[in-house]
């Protein structure tokens, strides 16, 4: 606290606080962005990112972009309902006669048989994917259809009602009849409008919808039925399912109905634990033994096992998993967790603290009658505890971040870990970003309160035991 008051270091602190702003900023981010809405977050200026979600901003702090973006969304969940009533129903319901399936059930299996890797895509995948293939035209030939009747019933209506038009021309002459200057509007301008406003209304009495309403039911049914694929038609259902106004809680609720974030979890929080427990005590072994033990070839092995750190990981992903494979290991717990049992890091850095206990201290102990496995027991790992909670937090760090090697070995949703499970988020059909942040904070918040627990033994780490030759 006293050096702060020496000027030589204020440029010093004040680096620090904007670094740890700096560093902060990205999660602070992902927490407001875990409760906004898709649209939202989409529309959000990067200024305006970090402030508090609409469902929850008081209206009197919200500016003319913000008012402006809420009035534009509430205006498009009004079109959209025109779009679920005209399109999306009628499709879900020739869906159910012409396949047996409803769009959601559909969804699943084309989810279901794309995950499959190419490996392991035989005979039988591909025959199913003729089978998707063709189902996908049937439904784009429904879709289509169901567009020509509506264009169709809505043409109709509007040449009965306005003699003879169809509605390209109603609306042309409508664009025209406003074109006209304020000035100019003579009693020939007031009779025309009275005649659209009839039409208007006849119109409205007929068939529910506005001129307006008929061009937006149009233009959303068009956009609707752009790309056509399954995916895409399913989630614009789901969206309209459920009619309530978004809460700042509903990314982290729909977030873990959408996949099974649970069984994420458990997968990942086993296999970080198993692999964490196991190495430490493999390694702490495999140091011990490096520093209070002569035996021939000891730093030749020592050499090797240091350059083993040397190999890049991806380099050894096609090796390791044939190896796997040929002994039957992969879509297995085992091979989550067996490749990653021994660690030469763990195995340099813990040496390099064993090395610092006086070997005196391991002689009087054996002459004492203790035993080799009872001084590192009893005596080596106690005084090692903070360089075992620091090595044990970078090895869980590592494998609770692991998400090739789990992608590659498991194709079973219920051995994926949590990272795999966050990439579910995103697919061609589109980003779920507000359900993938809070999916992300969640993911994150255990690793925050690890670190806390652990940064008592992070400082203590870069000290000795005291103990010295």
């Amino acid at each position: 606290m006293n050096e702060i008051k020496h000027p030589e270091y204020i440029p010093v602190h004040i680096l620090l606080i904007l670094g740890a702003f700096f560093m902060l900023f990205p999660f602070v981010w992902m927490i407001c962005a875990s409760f906004k809405s898709n649209q939202e977050i989409i529309k959000s200026s990067t200024e305006k990112i970090v402030v508090l979600p609409d469902s929850i901003r008081p209206r009197f702090l919200n500016d003319k972009d913000d008012t402006d973006r809420i009035h534009d969304q509430e205006g498009k969940d009004k079109a959209w309902q025109v779009v679920e009533d005209k399109f999306l129903k009628p499709l879900q319901e020739k869906t159910k006669l012409e396949t047996g399936k409803t769009l959601e059930e559909l969804s699943k299996e084309i989810d279901d048989h794309n995950k499959v890797r190419e490996l392991e895509r035989n005979e039988a995948w591909f025959k199913k994917d003729k089978e998707i293939q063709d189902t996908q035209e049937k439904i784009k030939k429904i879709s289509s259809q169901i567009i020509i009747d509506i264009k169709t019933n809505i043409n109709n209506e509007v040449k009965k009602l306005s003699g003879g038009l169809s509605i390209d021309e109603l609306n042309k002459e409508i664009n025209n009849h406003y074109l006209i200057v304020k000035d100019e509007r003579n009693d020939a301008w007031k009779e025309k409008e009275a005649e659209i406003l009839a039409i208007q209304e006849a119109l409205k009495n007929t068939t529910g919808l506005t001129i307006d309403e008929f061009n937006k039911d149009i233009c959303n049914i068009e956009d609707a039925n752009s790309g056509l694929k399954i995916n895409e038609i399913r989630r614009k259902i789901d969206s309209h399912e459920n009619k309530k106004p978004f809460e700042w809680w509903d990314n982290y609720k729909n977030a873990l109905k959408a996949q099974p974030f649970y069984r994420f979890f458990l997968n990942t929080l086993f296999v970080s634990i198993t692999v964490t427990a196991v190495s430490l005590f493999f390694a702490s072994l495999a140091a011990y033994a490096f520093a209070f033990f002569n035996f021939p070839g000891k730093n030749i092995v020592f050499l090797m096992i240091l350059g083993t750190m040397m190999l890049p990981q991806q380099a050894l992903l096609i090796p390791n998993y044939i190896m796997l494979s040929k002994i039957h290991w992969i879509n297995t717990y085992l091979a989550l967790t067996v490749p990653w049992l021994a660690s030469a890091y763990a195995v340099f850095f813990l040496r390099q603290f064993f090395m610092q206990l006086p070997k005196d201290l391991f002689e009087a102990a054996i002459i004492d009658g203790c035993s080799r496995f009872g001084f590192y027991w009893r005596v080596a790992l106690p005084l090692c505890k903070p360089s075992l909670v620091t090595m044990g937090v970078f090895s869980f760090l590592s494998n609770w971040n692991a998400f090739v090697w789990p992608l590659i070995v498991t194709n079973d949703t219920n051995l994926r870990v949590i990272q795999v499970g966050l990439s579910y988020f995103s697919s061609d059909a589109g980003n779920e970003w507000g359900q993938l942040m809070a999916a992300s904070t969640m993911t994150i918040l255990p690793l925050v309160i690890m670190y806390f627990f652990a940064q008592k033994q992070f400082v203590e780490s870069s000290a000795t035991s005291g103990m010295k030759e």
